[in-house]
């Protein structure tokens, strides 16, 4: 299976930040989502889109936001 292409996480996180959380993510919880993502082997693409939309949807952010 090939690599994602380079900038795929960040293009991810952004895209997500802007429709879940209309691009106000603070900077705390795009860094763990970086972490969190960069744990998961780049080819497991599902499984970083499910990651990031868990640990944004349980976020207080998106809670707030609403």
């Amino acid at each position: 299976e090939p690599e994602p292409p380079a900038g795929a996480l960040d293009a991810l996180v952004d895209r997500c930040n802007d429709l879940l959380l209309g691009g106000q993510m603070s900077t705390p919880l795009r860094q763990r989502l970086h972490q969190r993502l960069l744990a998961i082997p780049a080819t497991d693409t599902l499984r970083r889109v499910q990651n990031v939309l868990y640990l944004i949807t349980t976020s207080a952010e998106y809670a707030v936001q609403r």
